[in-house]
């Protein structure tokens, strides 16, 4: 094959986007490790990273945010497979002070990596308390080292951080809040597609679709350790905390009961706008 072929050859192969946290390492480590074979460019990115990528169409196929997914009609859901959780997520995690009443135009960080965990802390304080608080996005928020009410932080960073945050500030895990109200999963991120992907490469769209829900079954069972092993590593901490945020806190399905959840939320942001 010449050069020219080989270039055409690559470029025809799907773009697929895969989330840079530890939470999808169930389904992008066994795919990386050979064990589940998927063709294509990867590209490696936070959600806000992917959710710009796919909506501008530059990706054909991609982990993204759930709050991407309700605000780009040219998408479509991939079946089976999301981040979700059925109580406490551990991973997206509210801090503040004081009351939740107090919070009204007050500053609270959220990080620029989110979208979804942003607009269901809007839900949150406008459930709880009727209260708009004064969103400032940053890189990774900081609350012990700046002078706002509270900060939302999400991914490894809100592991990293829980134990010693939560000794100096109130603390809401945003999945549990949600379980806890409505009695139903708390869909944090999904997998889609460009509709027209799907519509012009039908087969090699159900390739993905297998691949990754096998990817997922295979990262949760017999590559389980290998993913703790490296979440662990990579996030400085405890394997026995890693393996129960796998097992107890995260959910990876995507059933009826999710999709009843995923109306709920698009209906609680509507009528926040």
């Amino acid at each position: 094959m010449n050069r020219d072929s080989k270039n055409k050859a690559r470029s025809s192969l799907p773009r697929i986007g895969q989330i840079d946290f530890s939470n999808c390492l169930p389904i992008n480590l066994p795919i990386k490790k050979g064990a589940v074979v998927l063709e294509g460019e990867f590209v490696s990115r936070v959600p806000s990273g992917l959710n710009a990528l796919i909506e501008a169409g530059d990706l054909d196929v991609s982990a993204v945010s759930l709050y991407c997914y309700l605000n780009c009609p040219s998408l479509s859901l991939v079946p089976g497979i999301s981040v979700s959780s059925l109580g406490p997520v551990g991973s997206v995690l509210f801090f503040y002070q004081g009351d939740l009443k107090d919070l009204d135009k007050a500053p609270v960080l959220v990080p620029n990596a989110s979208a979804t965990s942003i607009n269901l802390l809007r839900v949150i304080l406008d459930q709880e308390a009727s209260v708009k608080a004064d969103f400032k996005t940053v890189v990774t928020p900081d609350l012990p080292g700046s002078s706002a009410s509270g900060a939302l932080i999400i991914g490894d960073e809100a592991l990293k951080v829980d134990k010693s945050w939560s000794a100096s500030f109130n603390r809401i895990d945003l999945g549990k809040w949600w379980f806890d109200r409505f009695k139903l999963p708390m869909v944090f991120g999904v997998w889609a597609a460009r509709s027209e992907f799907v519509e012009q490469e039908p087969t090699r769209y159900k390739e993905i679709e297998e691949a990754l829900n096998r990817s997922r079954d295979l990262g949760l069972s017999s590559h389980l350790e290998e993913v703790v092993e490296a979440a662990a590593d990579h996030m400085l901490l405890d394997r026995e905390r890693v393996k129960r945020y796998f097992i107890e806190e995260l959910d990876y399905n995507l059933g009826d009961e999710h999709r009843k959840s995923i109306e709920l939320f698009q209906k609680l942001c509507g009528s926040l706008n």
